[in-house]
């Protein structure tokens, strides 16, 4: 049945969306190629994301000492305004191309699982808000993380819920990221399946090693906002794993 689901999403996506590149409309043909509507070249052409610790550092300098909570921060690519990187993470974000966001987070994933001593409990998205939801249709940080799960191999959950409608961070520098997702985020309910009896929302995640993803890390503050929660809630480590870093 999901081999079905899935040759029909492709069938309305070779409708919707035919296959000419979306950075540079050229024809791609019928072959598959590694991004859905994205030909190879642009896909082997993105800048990578710089190593993890080099990512961290770099989130680090919008936080205080000891207000950074996560442990490893990864990006696949590095992004920059008006590149090809965020010409195709715009269209994930606001043009509905979820099967692109899902292979996004399977190329994500295969990169993790070369990190050493690197493993997963849960693997979570960033959430929306519901008001947001409903006007977007999707969140595109769900798909991605999907992707992301099935490459590593861990269980996905959405444990998180955003209890604020705090607009786009687009234009806000750092300071006001941090002050904009300030209690923001909290525990929805128990992580995985066959939570029920009157648990603690808490138990599961007692020890659980988790990751955070979402399509781009600009300064850190909303993985940070949701780490906290998970952390909070008994979570041995909280990690953030994105498509691109900005740089």
């Amino acid at each position: 049945m999901r081999e079905i689901i899935r040759l029909l999403c492709e069938a309305v996506d070779d409708v919707v969306f035919p296959r000419h590149c979306l950075v540079t409309g050229t024809y791609i043909g019928t072959a598959e190629t590694r991004l859905p509507g994205v030909s190879d070249a642009i896909t082997d052409a993105l800048p990578p994301g710089p190593v993890p610790n080099d990512v961290l550092a770099l989130l680090q300098r919008n936080f205080h000492d000891d207000e950074l909570l996560l442990t490893h921060a990864f990006a696949r690519y590095a992004v920059q305004i008006d590149s090809d990187a965020d010409k195709l993470i715009y269209a994930i974000k606001y043009g509905h191309r979820t099967h692109l966001a899902t292979a996004f987070g399977c190329e994500v994933g295969a990169a993790l699982v070369d990190v050493p001593n690197i493993s997963y409990d849960y693997v979570v998205p960033v959430p929306i808000h519901a008001a947001r939801l409903r006007e977007r249709g999707y969140n595109q940080a769900a798909f991605i993380a999907r992707g992301v799960a099935d490459a590593l191999h861990a269980e996905y959950s959405e444990p998180l819920a955003r209890t604020r409608y705090t607009g786009s961070q687009t234009t806000l520098d750092a300071s006001h990221r941090l002050a904009n997702v300030a209690n923001a985020f909290e525990l929805r309910k128990i992580i995985g399946r066959g939570a029920a009896n009157g648990a603690s929302p808490n138990c599961r995640l007692t020890g659980a090693r988790v990751l955070i993803v979402d399509d781009v890390l600009t300064t850190g503050a909303t993985m940070n906002a949701c780490a906290e929660v998970l952390l909070n809630a008994g979570a041995r480590r909280v990690d953030a794993a994105a498509i691109a870093v900005a740089l």
